[in-house]
């Protein structure tokens, strides 16, 4: 099997090539045998984010559905962004950890990610701990994190 970014033949379209993105084991947090630690890099989608995700998923709804002349996905209230998530990045860390999680933790934005792949693992193993992290402070400077206390709390 080909690793997720490498593709044998041309693909018909860039929408082919977002999701299974690559999972990499972070060696350097914690003692050789007291935990396995991996990232989901998601920067291997088409636009260098998980964002590729969830506008795959809020295009595609929008052109199964009756949309008039114009359409605003509304990334923040968009079930669609959940659903991506839902979908793609919990299944894909199922099959990629060989169903050996047991938690999961991801940074606040729209709550699509958390929300949707939370769902998904939990699905599959109910033990499975589902951890949502924020940062301390709303002036952090880090562009897609959310401080919620000082947010709008997205309404997906």
């Amino acid at each position: 099997m080909l690793n997720s970014f490498f593709y044998s033949e041309p693909v018909n379209s860039v929408l082919e090539l977002v999701g299974n993105t690559p999972m990499v084991r972070i060696n350097k947090l914690v003692k050789d045998g007291s935990a396995e630690i991996y990232a989901k890099i998601e920067f291997f989608n088409p636009c260098s984010s998980i964002k590729g995700r969830i506008c795959r998923s809020m295009i595609e709804s929008a052109e199964n559905r009756d949309t008039k002349k114009y359409y605003m996905p509304d990334q923040y209230g968009n079930p669609s962004n959940r659903k991506a998530h839902y979908l793609t990045t919990g299944p894909e860390i199922i099959e990629q950890t060989k169903g050996k999680i047991t938690h999961f933790i991801a940074g606040l934005g729209t709550t699509g990610t958390i929300m949707g792949t939370g769902k998904a693992l939990k699905e599959f193993d109910s033990n499975i701990k589902v951890i949502a992290v924020e940062p301390d402070d709303a002036m952090h400077g880090i562009e897609g994190l959310k401080h919620m206390e000082s947010s709008l709390v997205p309404a997906i």
